[in-house]
């Protein structure tokens, strides 16, 4: 199983580090979007390294799970201010399939009592989460700015698409990666769904 998992995790975080490297050359124009991108598309190769000891312990099993992931997502020419929305909109779905990743490893890590695994899951884990972090700061999923054209305003209020699709992705990325069989992990899963539409009745 954990040979499993680090090869979807390696996969993905590479699939990760080339759609920050796209985002950063397609909105090169936003100097914040470049420079994070770079950033983030750095760290991103710097977990693939971290899994380097542990596919020298457990081996890798072959997976293109990410980067089929990826070339769903990014698909087609996006310019300006919208482009750029959609594409942080696909950033954000598949940064959120690497974190679920990350957890679905450390908890095989710790079955296995590989405290070195898991402490190294749970550093990436947390740098993955920070990327996400920085995705909502980028207004993701943000109300209508007030200072747009009036028109515009009658959307505020409404619900946007970013917590739509940070639920597909987890909901997804959990079904590919996390353990079926565990009983807790429907739970969790069924609990998130319900709040997930709690929300969109609000």
């Amino acid at each position: 199983m954990i040979a499993r998992y680090i090869g979807l995790l390696a996969n993905a975080e590479r699939a990760l580090a080339d759609a920050l490297s796209l985002i950063g050359l397609r909105h090169a124009v936003e100097p914040d979007i470049r420079r994070a991108a770079k950033t983030y598309a750095a760290w991103c190769r710097a977990h693939v390294d971290a899994l380097d000891p542990a596919i020298a312990r457990y081996g890798a099993s072959r997976s293109t799970d990410g980067e089929r992931l990826r070339r769903a997502l990014f698909r087609g020419p996006r310019l300006g201010g919208f482009g750029l929305l959609r594409d942080l909109h696909d950033l954000v779905t598949l940064a959120t399939a690497v974190r679920e990743g990350w957890t679905a490893l450390h908890q095989a890590a710790r079955e296995s009592h590989d405290h070195e695994l898991a402490v190294r899951c749970r550093a990436c884990g947390e740098q993955t989460t920070r990327m996400i972090a920085w995705l909502a700061r980028m207004r993701i999923g943000q109300a209508v700015r007030h200072d747009g054209p009036q028109t515009h305003l009658i959307k505020a209020g409404t619900p946007t698409m970013g917590g739509a699709l940070i639920l597909v992705a987890i909901i997804a990325a959990t079904l590919l990666w996390g353990d079926l069989g565990n009983r807790f992990v429907w739970i969790v899963l069924a609990v998130t769904a319900a709040f997930g539409l709690i929300g969109q009745r609000r």
